[in-house]
């Protein structure tokens, strides 16, 4: 799992060409959020209209509805009521979304390949089977590192220490799985989070999809 850069992409794909990659949806949700800021009329908006907030994030709902059902829940969102009569200040969001992640519209109502791959960023299956839809776990082991060698260019005796009581934390945690204790417990309010967005995914009609999305948009944030 890994963020948006092409160039990451490639070289992975270069030296592991079987290396299956999956987008962090931290990473684009936070993309999504920039995207906001840099249209005033549509940061404006969204700081001042809870329902706005809503129906912009139903485009980024659209991530956690299953690949083969993605061009078309796109396509009834621009044509929904709501979206029809905020067009002119979602089309910025519409527009990126459509150019990087869905693909744009050729003849005969084909698309052309989006810049990003559904199978990339798409997070339905990860959310129903309870994988991991971000690498924050590994920014948090990163951010442990730094506080731990406290220097931005440690020798190589700093970073053996670090290794050495890397170590010695995990092999405790392997005695007291070998010993049947609770090593670590997901943080409640992460994991209620979890269900209800795997709860939703298991809802998912086609003929509904619009509820679908908007049910998705109250429980993710950007």
């Amino acid at each position: 799992m890994l963020d948006f850069e092409i160039s990451s992409h490639n070289a992975l794909r270069r030296v592991f060409p079987q290396t299956i990659l999956k987008g962090c949806f931290y990473h684009l949700s936070q993309s999504f959020w920039r995207k906001i800021q840099m249209n005033a009329p549509t940061l404006s908006r969204y700081r001042e209209d809870g329902d706005f907030v809503i129906t912009a994030k139903m485009i980024l709902a659209i991530c956690f509805v299953p690949i083969p059902d993605i061009c078309f829940a796109f396509e009834q969102l621009l044509f929904s009521d709501f979206f029809v009569n905020d067009a002119e200040i979602l089309n910025c969001l519409s527009d990126y979304f459509e150019d990087f992640y869905i693909g744009r519209i050729l003849r005969l109502n084909t698309r052309r390949p989006p810049l990003f791959p559904h199978s990339l960023w798409n997070c339905y299956d990860a959310t129903i089977n309870n994988n991991g839809r971000t690498n924050n776990w590994v920014e948090a082991w990163h951010n442990g590192f730094v506080r731990f060698i406290n220097c931005h260019h440690p020798d190589i005796f700093k970073f053996l220490e670090f290794l050495k009581s890397s170590q010695n934390l995990n092999e405790v945690k392997i005695t007291q799985l070998q010993s049947g204790m609770v090593v670590s417990v997901e943080r409640n309010r992460y994991k209620d989070h979890n269900q209800r967005l795997a709860n939703i995914c298991n809802t998912h009609r086609r003929e509904k999809i619009i509820g679908y999305l908007r049910n998705i948009a109250y429980n993710i944030t950007i």
